[in-house]
């Protein structure tokens, strides 16, 4: 491996295995043949090789490149308020060149990034990631996936940046099935904390399977926050990843039943049907409700069943593409709404703040017991109410670290749950 030039002119070769950061001297890397290998990053104790120079000649490069190959191996570019064309010079082994740029055009955050190769079809899955479940007939879309992972972590900021993004990856890392080259468009898509948000990343390139790099557009990006950290894949741009369908629930109106749903993202989404069951097996439509298309923001639904059946239903979303396909969600189930003092439940959060707050309505005072709980079924807060009157409201001050909830009402004859996600 050849030298890294720095502009104190001191050469040297850099493998990096402890979590702390690493400056270049004067602020800026100048690179004309090293190899710079880092090793050891973990979601604990991450590596960051710091340019402490918001120039993006904070790094040049004549020859050679940045090691990175794991989700915790970052290049860390304290950019600041600048703007511009900031080039993360990876590669994959000696000989591979698989540049990152940010061309940043709005923000004052630091850009922390780092890249790695997986295995095929795209395994093992990123820290975070849970699933690469598509909608539709599919259940797993790892096939549908450049085997190249990248994550993107902002820092130090008040203001989230925007920016046009360009990845690279190995021509052989393509191992998409049934894709057919250069025909078929390449597209970034992410991953949110839940789920893959669709539609894909505009504009993509042309596929490519053969050996060399080759790059894939996402331009006017506008999906992150402060503090955000979120994994990037390239898939097939007819083969969008998840279309999750975020919250789901059913409750009582005046003797109606409201059913509420929201989607946290929609491709291809033409209308919901509205079903409900009298025994959880045996469903048939109601209603339905047109989708929004294509979205990348969460949508709000509702739907009233003006003549609920008397004891105990369960209802549940089927959603049709334009093309025909159709997707059935999970059940929800509600007592029945036609006595007095049927409970009606809303439940949201302060998404910055994790805070909860629970409104209750229609009490006529019955108890309710209030429960929240983590993915991993952890009780994190519970609270009886007792005898409850015509309506209340609890705002618990909780401060959630960020993460998936689940917050749980009920009632000696209802049930009410919802999923909150609490971004920081």
């Amino acid at each position: 491996m050849r030298n890294i030039l720095r502009r104190s002119r001191l050469s040297v070769f850099l493998c990096f295995l402890f979590s702390v950061p690493v400056f270049s001297q004067s602020n800026a890397l100048v690179m004309n043949g090293a190899t710079i290998v880092m090793n050891g990053g973990t979601v604990a104790t991450p590596i960051y090789l710091v340019v402490n120079q918001p120039n993006v000649l904070g790094i040049t490069r004549t020859a050679g490149h940045i090691i990175s190959e794991s989700d915790y191996n970052f290049v860390k570019w304290n950019t600041g308020l600048a703007t511009g064309s900031y080039v993360y010079p990876f590669g994959y082994s000696t000989t591979d060149y698989i540049p990152f740029t940010f061309n940043k055009t709005a923000g004052d955050v630091s850009v922390a990034a780092s890249t790695h190769k997986t295995g095929s079809p795209n395994t093992p899955l990123a820290n975070t990631v849970t699933n690469m479940n598509p909608s539709g007939p599919v259940s797993d879309a790892s096939n549908m996936v450049v085997d190249r992972y990248w994550r993107l972590q902002m820092e130090n900021g008040t203001t989230a940046p925007t920016a046009d993004l360009t990845f690279s990856y190995i021509g052989t890392e393509n191992t998409i099935a049934g894709i057919s080259c250069p025909a078929d468009l390449i597209a970034a898509q992410y991953w949110n904390g839940t789920s893959w948000v669709g539609p894909a990343l505009n504009p993509g390139s042309p596929c490519a399977t053969a050996a060399g790099t080759y790059t894939a557009q996402a331009n006017g990006v506008a999906v992150f926050t402060t503090t955000s950290s979120q994994p990037f894949v390239l898939v097939k741009k007819t083969n969008i990843l998840p279309v999750e369908l975020l919250t789901f629930s059913v409750q009582c109106d005046n003797r109606k039943v409201m059913v509420k749903w929201s989607t946290a993202t929609e491709l291809n989404n033409d209308f919901f049907t509205v079903e409900r069951s009298s025994d959880a097996l045996n469903y048939l439509p109601i209603g339905t409700v047109n989708g929004s298309g294509n979205s990348s923001v969460i949508q709000d639904y509702s739907f009233t069943d003006a003549d609920p059946l008397n004891g105990t239903s369960y209802y549940r979303l089927k959603q049709t593409d334009f093309d025909g396909l159709t997707e059935t969600f999970s059940s929800a189930s509600i007592s029945s709404c036609s006595g007095l003092g049927g409970v009606s439940v809303v439940i949201g959060n302060g998404l910055n703040n994790g805070n909860i707050w629970v409104s209750i309505n229609d009490a006529d005072g019955q108890d309710v017991l209030i429960g929240i709980t983590d993915v991993l079924g952890r009780r994190v807060y519970v609270k009886q109410l007792n005898d409850i009157p015509g309506s209340y409201l609890l705002n618990a001050d909780l401060q959630l670290a960020p993460g998936v909830y689940v917050v749980n009402a009920s009632t000696s004859a209802e049930n009410f749950s919802k999923k909150i996600v609490v971004i920081r």
